[in-house]
């Protein structure tokens, strides 16, 4: 299932796995609840939200709060050149101390060639990304 709507000046792109949507020239998404994240799903992800974006570059807000869990190949997919294009910083919003710690191994050991960071409040999260607008 893939979706493509624009509405007020916001596009909005949904699959099976996310929700995405760019707003104020930032790219948002939100992945459905208990998503396990495979090498496979990944790779989806990402080839879907390099359509959506259309070749410009965004600051980019993952609400991590609905991930079950997510592979090693997953998260090496994410961390690669194709993982990371068209996005200028990451920004993971992380409401559990779990999910803080499965995504702070990420960026610690897969290493994103991007300014990334995770956050537990939303509006710090979209203040910090406005440096890379």
């Amino acid at each position: 299932m893939n979706h493509l709507l624009t509405i007020n000046n916001i596009n909005y792109f949904e699959n099976d796995y996310c929700k995405m949507e760019i707003k104020e020239d930032v790219l948002y998404c939100m992945f459905i609840p208990f998503l396990e994240i495979t090498e496979e799903v990944a790779k989806v992800i990402i080839s879907d939200r390099i359509k959506f974006t259309n070749g410009k570059v965004y600051p980019f807000f993952a609400d991590i709060s609905n991930l079950k869990y997510i592979t090693r190949e997953a998260r090496e997919y994410f961390a690669s050149e194709n993982g990371i294009k068209n996005l200028s910083a990451a920004a993971y919003f992380a409401t559990t101390h779990n999910e803080k710690f499965l995504w702070e191994m990420f960026l610690q050991i897969n290493r994103p060639a991007l300014s990334s960071k995770i956050f537990s409040d939303k509006k710090e999260a979209l203040k910090w990304l406005g440096q890379f607008k």
